[in-house]
């Protein structure tokens, strides 16, 4: 009977062909950016209560102030059935007290403001609001329906505007991994960053998860993870290459092994992350409450750390490697361009002389 040891099944970049995976890695990503840009070009992301019309109906009345919380809250609801039987989409209703206007109720709705506000304008439904039970003790209710817009600014136009800082700052860390490392580094390190944030938005799209302005946070993280991870990889490999036990090894080897090295602490790297980022969102649910808009963020942040830690541990030393080596051949293929010239001309030389 066949026995598998799980602790020696271990996966070995250095028994592949890095054309191959590269080429598989490639297409995969290319063909989930590709649905990603298709469904959002075709139908968006899927919106949260940040990136909707958040229109707001407010009934005001002198009396609301002077009842007790169960005659608000029975108040609130028959309100609100009310405005359901008109067609109106209530996403939340509360009541607002402690206000120079005294107490009054609020509901938000997902419906058009020129919806809302033909339903406030309807005289026949604040009649049919002063006959409610609870305004049975008063002798003369005003009830007063109040039609509030609350459109939302795209969230990106918020990217839009954010984008050229990051590209600022993006641009600047290139600069410094080509000239402290290697340019095949920096540009790997480009590369990678765009894939692993054209991906992330790529699989929110696909998956549908609920995002709006959070979105942008959720990429900010996922580039800046992106650029942590690379720059990790890189400064490690860098020190590697210059140690004189390394230097007899070919880069394939070197490559495959500082990776190799880096797996595990990548890999803790991104839980560390992961676990502050459920905490800071479990505990800010509970305080704030919008916990849908923060599991749309949450959940999209933790599959942009997934995505780069795979992408850092797979692919980034296999894109490295084919770079690093295109570059070497392009500086093998003028030294010998150098070196003939100079053997064509001392030939010329040594004719002239003879």
């Amino acid at each position: 009977m066949m026995k598998i040891n799980l602790k020696n099944l271990k996966i070995n970049l250095n028994t592949f062909d890095f054309k191959k995976i590269l080429i598989i890695f490639l297409s995969i990503l290319g063909t989930l950016i590709l649905a990603g840009a298709i469904i959002v070009g075709v139908i968006s992301f899927n919106g949260d209560s940040t990136a909707s019309n958040n229109n707001v109906i407010e009934l005001t009345e002198n009396t609301i102030t002077l009842m007790t919380d169960e005659q608000q809250n029975h108040l609130l609801k028959d309100v609100e059935k009310l405005l359901k039987s008109q067609g109106i989409k209530i996403k939340r209703s509360q009541i607002l007290s402690g206000e120079g206007a005294g107490t009054k109720l609020q509901y938000v709705t997902s419906s058009s403001f020129g919806k809302i506000e033909e339903v406030c304008n309807n005289s026949s439904l604040e009649n049919e609001i002063k006959t409610l039970s609870v305004f049975n003790q008063n002798t003369n209710p005003t009830p007063v329906l109040t039609a509030h817009a609350r459109q939302y600014a795209p969230y990106f136009e918020h990217i839009w505007r954010a984008a050229v800082a990051i590209g600022v700052f993006i641009v600047v860390w290139f600069i410094y991994l080509a000239i402290r490392y290697r340019l095949a580094m920096s540009i790997t390190a480009i590369i990678m960053l765009i894939l692993d944030g054209l991906a992330m938005l790529s699989v929110v799209a696909l998956c549908r998860i609920p995002v709006g302005i959070s979105l942008m946070g959720s990429l900010a993280v996922t580039l800046l993870f992106s650029m942590l991870c690379s720059t990790f990889l890189f400064v490690s490999m860098y020190k590697n290459f210059r140690k004189l036990d390394w230097q007899s090894k070919t880069l394939r080897n070197a490559t495959i092994e500082t990776a190799e090295q880096n797996r595990t602490i990548l890999l803790i790297f991104a839980a560390i992350i992961g676990i502050l980022l459920g905490g800071i969102t479990i505990i800010a649910g509970f305080f704030i409450r919008v916990a849908a808009d923060l599991f749309g963020f949450a959940l999209s942040t933790f599959l942009g750390l997934a995505i780069t830690c795979t992408n850092t541990i797979f692919l980034t030393p296999i894109l490295f490697y084919s770079i690093q080596q295109s570059f070497d051949s392009i500086k093998i293929k003028k030294g010998k361009q150098i070196y003939l010239a100079g053997k064509d001309l001392t030939l010329q030389k040594e004719k002239r002389i003879d």
